[in-house]
């Protein structure tokens, strides 16, 4: 059976993953009997307010935010071996361009933050 490492960054559009894209994922891959397996780097980030758009000060880890859609079943990155997988696939939504690279800062020049 083919497997693929999903890589979430959150939970949520504007600071995490995109919870719709990620459960889409996820159907579309148990339709066709493809296995999977959930990572989020275990780092801190400071969450949006979604009714104000302000960034809180409090700070959440997104290891544990992604494992509101991985529904508890998810590691850390670091604990991801891309020898035990087909493919990787990364949701969309903020917190990747936030999270796991620094797109959201640095556009086209971007640099993969994953690694630390």
């Amino acid at each position: 059976m083919k497997k693929i490492a999903i890589v979430l960054s959150g939970c949520g559009n504007k600071d995490g993953s995109e919870i719709t894209e990620s459960i889409s994922l996820i159907i579309a891959l148990s339709k066709i009997k493809i296995g999977y397996c959930f990572f989020a780097p275990n780092i801190e980030m400071s969450p949006k307010n979604f009714i104000t758009n302000v960034t809180l000060s409090e700070k959440r880890n997104i290891l544990i935010e992604s494992a509101r859609i991985a529904r508890g079943n998810i590691k850390d990155i670091k604990d991801l071996n891309l020898n035990d997988f087909d493919a990787l696939a990364f949701p969309g939504g903020s917190g990747a361009a936030k999270y796991l690279c620094s797109w959201s800062t640095s556009g086209a020049d971007c640099e993969v933050l994953i690694n630390r």
